[in-house]
């Protein structure tokens, strides 16, 4: 199976993102959701160990998933130039990381991101998808969001790409998703 990546029409540089970009972003991430799990299914499926994955929103989909995604996801090292650029943009002294998901990678960390955020909204019909413009200081500023969860909100795509992290660096268990998923499902009941 030959896994498109998601390659988005924007910079993802959402704090320099205009108000009107980030909005167009936000639709173009709605329209993409089933699309883009379709593609997340086939991709799942084509492993013969996965080929009856069910993307039917259940727990257990999730606990799947997590298993299929620990042994699908790996990082690459950043070139000396990605981390001059990086190094360059921080106001802070602090090294940026020396590897970098691959794309297809990420790709399946924003999959797994929207799926994770329409099994809560399958379980908890009150979440909604929404965008904060409060603060350019907030690290999910003009994303899209799940709300409410009390006074937080869950910005499922970045979840599952740290997710994705942990398990390609093997730092998390195969667990670490659904655990993820727990904490919010009971956030939002």
């Amino acid at each position: 199976m030959n896994y498109q990546a998601i390659h988005p029409p924007f910079s993802l540089d959402f704090w320099e993102m205009t108000k009107e970009e980030l909005k167009a972003y936000f639709a173009w991430v709605m329209a993409s959701i089933p699309d883009r799990i379709h593609q997340l299914t086939a991709f799942i499926r084509s492993d013969p160990a996965f080929s009856d994955w069910d993307p039917n929103n259940s727990e257990s989909s999730i606990d799947i998933l997590g298993e299929w995604m620990s042994a699908h996801v790996s990082v690459r090292e950043r070139t000396e130039d990605e981390l001059g650029a990086l190094k360059g943009k921080s106001q802070y002294s602090i090294d940026p990381p020396k590897d970098v998901l691959t794309e297809e990678s990420y790709s399946i960390g924003f999959d797994v991101g929207l799926y994770l955020a329409q099994t809560l909204i399958a379980h908890h019909p009150n979440l909604k998808w929404t965008q904060d413009f409060r603060s350019r200081k907030d690290m999910d500023f003009g994303q899209p969001l799940l709300t409410p969860f009390g006074p937080l909100q869950l910005n499922p795509i970045r979840i599952a790409i740290n997710v994705a992290h942990g398990l390609a660096r093997k730092q998390r268990p195969s667990t670490r998703l659904r655990e993820v998923y727990e904490e919010w499902a009971r956030r939002a009941a």
